[in-house]
């Protein structure tokens, strides 16, 4: 999603869907394709290796599940880092597994 979609996105209505520390926020789009955008935020400054590679891991589990989500939404994943460290990838793995379930996309 670019920068404009993401305006939009928030502009609009959305549901709100969270666990552990992660944020899903779907939409249904007029269009027949998943879109994904993914939001680390971070209280801790100076950190910007930590949101990269949580935002990187995030975009690697959404690229194995793929094929298993339904078509036709926008889905916006937030994230807040609460320390220097990223989080483990079975931890954001099992959290946005269970997001996409709650929400009925997968």
């Amino acid at each position: 999603m670019t920068k404009q979609d993401i305006e939009r996105f928030f502009s609009a209505k959305f549901k709100t869907y969270r666990a552990q520390n992660i944020i899903l926020r779907i939409s249904k789009n007029r269009l027949n394709t998943l879109r994904t955008a993914f939001i680390v935020s971070s209280a801790v400054k100076k950190n910007a290796v930590a949101r990269n590679k949580t935002r990187r891991r995030m975009n690697e589990i959404l690229k194995f599940l793929l094929p298993n989500i339904k078509s036709g939404y926008d889905l916006v994943f937030s994230y807040k880092l609460e320390n220097k460290k990223p989080p483990s990838f079975k931890d954001l793995k099992n959290g946005i597994i269970e997001l996409l379930t709650l929400c009925g996309a997968l």
